[in-house]
């Protein structure tokens, strides 16, 4: 199952959006406010009608706080009003199959309610309704037909408090219980990998669990060189090779890139097994289905911003990776591998051959990356005051108190840096305007 298309109309904060995606990786881009996470939001929803018919669902819907609002002026006052219908379609591939599938919410008709609570879902004839109930019913019947993973991490996607939700109950659609609830803990990683590798013992696949387990978290977190349990089975401990030493560390002490890390990666690769068991150690290579990841630089150094693209697609090639960030590293790194999606230009598709400088400019929307702020400021103070000294040629004596009053408050703040200040004095004297006052 991969989306190809997502429509969104008086959603969050679009009135109307199309956006389309490949079926490999693709990274949103975009300034803080531009609706990154809301996209993110919208496929959760477009997604949500597969599970209606699923056991261990996380079923979505637009709620209030979705409906897109629009604002009128009335005298001084601007006055917000929720646009009805919310609605969000998604164009889909399902087992090589093209689907159409959305779900649509309307204003209550009913005088002073402002919601229906019972949304009206819009089908089209062959949604994924009849698809996924016919799938459900063939592996409760234990057909090994694969399923796919959806899962969305939000950006506080890690929660060493959340309640581990683990059904005791073995049911491969245990693999989709709270997948787009946007937070993960690696306990439901933790009891799963406990349990199972008790079973392995006895039916002699430990070993099988572990080398798929390990291959999964190495690929994406390469300094990680063995994941097991500690002396108590009570928590994860890894061995990472740091500065070329190797520590042996329990997963509280590990640092929250590496812990947020490793906990979503355990999570997915948990939840391939989960779905589709009869893959073996290949379900994580062999798995299709959607992951969306807000932020996936998260805690990241920029040396490992500039690989984690490339891992996540090497860890998992068969799925579709939808995620958001803020990183130059992470653009520059997805040449060739993934689509760019930018929601401030029209500058998409993939990234060949650019600078960092150049990604900053053309993809960020950050000006003069080869400068610091102070030296931007340093060079808009500059260019105000030359624009004041040629304005007190002609000035009158008020004037000319008011002008050398804007040149004392221009050069003030960098007093501190001697060759400026006095590069800006020395025009100043030449001008006639006398030095600065408050040296």
């Amino acid at each position: 199952m991969k989306i190809t298309e997502l429509k969104m109309k008086n959603f969050r904060g679009f009135e109307d959006k199309t956006i389309e995606f490949s079926e490999g990786f693709n990274v949103l881009v975009g300034d803080n406010g531009k609706g990154k996470t809301a996209i993110l939001e919208g496929l959760t929803i477009g997604m949500a009608t597969y599970f209606k018919e699923m056991e261990g669902d996380d079923f979505r819907i637009p709620l209030p706080k979705d409906v897109f609002h629009s604002s009128k002026k009335v005298g001084y006052i601007l006055i917000p009003t929720k646009q009805f219908p919310t609605e969000i379609h998604c164009n889909l591939k399902f087992n090589a199959t093209a689907i159409s599938t959305g779900i649509k919410l309307r204003q209550s008709s009913t005088l002073g309610k402002m919601w229906d609570k019972k949304p009206n879902f819009v089908i089209s004839p062959d949604g994924i309704l009849a698809p996924s109930k016919e799938l459900y019913i063939a592996v409760a019947q234990g057909e090994e037909k694969p399923l796919p993973i959806l899962c969305y991490y939000g950006v506080e996607r890690f929660q060493s408090n959340k309640s581990s939700n683990v059904s005791e109950h073995i049911s491969r659609f245990n693999g989709y219980r709270d997948c787009l609830n946007r937070v993960t803990d690696h306990r439901d990683f933790l009891n799963w990998y406990k349990k199972v590798l008790l079973l392995g013992v006895a039916l002699g696949y430990e070993q099988e669990v572990k080398n798929s387990v390990q291959h999964t978290i190495s690929t994406v977190i390469p300094e990680c060189k063995i994941i097991g349990l500690d002396e108590n089975a009570e928590d994860l401990q890894a061995t990472l090779n740091v500065n070329g030493a190797e520590q042996l560390l329990p997963f509280k002490l590990l640092s929250d890139g590496y812990r947020n890390m490793l906990a979503m990666v355990a999570d997915i690769a948990y939840r391939c097994a989960v779905l589709n068991p009869q893959l073996g150690e290949k379900a994580p290579l062999e798995t299709h289905g959607m992951v969306l990841i807000d932020e996936v630089d998260l805690h990241l150094h920029p040396k490992w911003q500039r690989s984690v693209v490339g891992d996540l697609k090497k860890a998992f090639p068969n799925i579709q990776f939808v995620v958001t960030t803020h990183s130059p590293f992470i653009l520059q790194s997805a040449e060739g591998i993934a689509n760019v999606i930018n929601l401030d230009t029209d500058i998409s598709g993939t990234i060949e051959g650019r600078s960092l400088e150049d990604v900053a400019e053309d993809h960020l929307g950050v000006e003069n990356v080869y400068w610091s702020i102070r030296r931007k400021n340093m060079f808009e103070a500059a260019k105000k005051y030359y624009a004041v000294l040629e304005e007190a040629k002609d000035a009158d004596p008020d004037e000319l108190d008011r002008l050398k009053q804007e040149l004392d408050e221009l050069s003030q703040p960098y007093t501190g840096n001697v060759a400026f200040a006095a590069f800006l004095e020395s025009k100043r004297i030449a001008a006639g305007l006398g030095e600065t006052e408050n040296k």
